[in-house]
């Protein structure tokens, strides 16, 4: 945690964006997301307690990204932390994050194995999360987010919470600068 916090600050005092991740944390996996699925056990008290805290320390230096994993936590969601309504909210409400979160590569087995790009990416977003890392068909992931809010499954409020939280952190790091 005390590496996090140093190592968020000195980038982030640099002019550099930092994503601390992999959301809720890979400490107790054996399994590796990018071949395939990957689980773990931990109960949100043991989380807090062990793979949570570089997290935290890292937050409370301003980190502008989380990037979630794919990992799935049956104590917190019976699909992909990428994909979790509550993965999204312990960040959100308990650690208090209001930056951006973004996935992991939606190229990893443990993506690709269960889910089309346009059904990964719409979950996702679905979700709460800010912004899809490398789906495996681009066109097919825009595709299916531009057909989930006639259909009622994406709202555009949802969607513009996102594109909020992306162009303030740009604006914060000088990537984009304001019309005058």
């Amino acid at each position: 945690a005390a590496m996090v916090s140093a190592t968020v600050r000195g980038l982030q005092q640099n002019g550099m964006v930092s994503c601390l991740k992999h959301f809720p944390g890979h400490g107790s996996t054996a399994a590796d997301s990018h071949l395939g699925t990957s689980v773990s056990d931990r109960t949100p008290e043991q989380l807090r307690e062990t793979e949570w805290l570089p997290f935290k320390a890292g937050l409370e230096q301003n980190a502008a990204f989380v990037m979630l994993s794919h990992l799935t936590n049956p104590h917190l969601s019976t699909l992909p932390a990428s994909m979790s309504l509550e993965g999204v909210a312990y960040l959100r409400n308990e650690l208090k994050f209001d930056g951006v979160i973004i996935t992991d590569s939606h190229q990893m087995g443990a993506i690709t194995d269960h889910y089309l790009p346009g059904e990964a990416a719409v979950l996702s977003l679905w979700a709460g999360v800010d912004m899809i890392l490398m789906p495996t068909d681009l066109q097919a992931a825009f595709d299916g987010i531009k057909q989930a809010v006639p259909d009622g499954t994406l709202t555009e409020e949802r969607i513009t919470e996102s594109v909020v939280r992306i162009l303030t952190v740009k604006y914060r790091f000088g990537i984009m600068e304001t019309q005058q």
